[in-house]
């Protein structure tokens, strides 16, 4: 996430790193900075990669299913 962070500056104000996926709240300052942060977390990230080359795995899992999911959240 720091290198991602680096590459692609984002506010994060909150996150919950699980054993196989995350969750995080991200607050994008502007339009395609969502898809850019997600992009650079997942498919450009090695951490994925790394995981797959360890358990010789490739495509497997819910890490590999589906596109990430969007949910803007309007404050009050």
């Amino acid at each position: 996430m720091h290198e991602t962070l680096q590459r692609t500056p984002t506010r994060l104000p909150g996150g919950c790193l699980m054993p196989n996926h995350w969750h995080l709240v991200i607050w994008p300052r502007r339009d395609g900075e969502l898809s850019e942060f997600v992009r650079g977390s997942t498919h450009t990230h090695t951490h994925t990669q790394r995981w797959h080359a360890h358990y010789h795995s490739s495509g497997e899992g819910h890490v590999s299913q589906g596109r990430f999911k969007s949910f803007p959240h309007q404050g009050r």
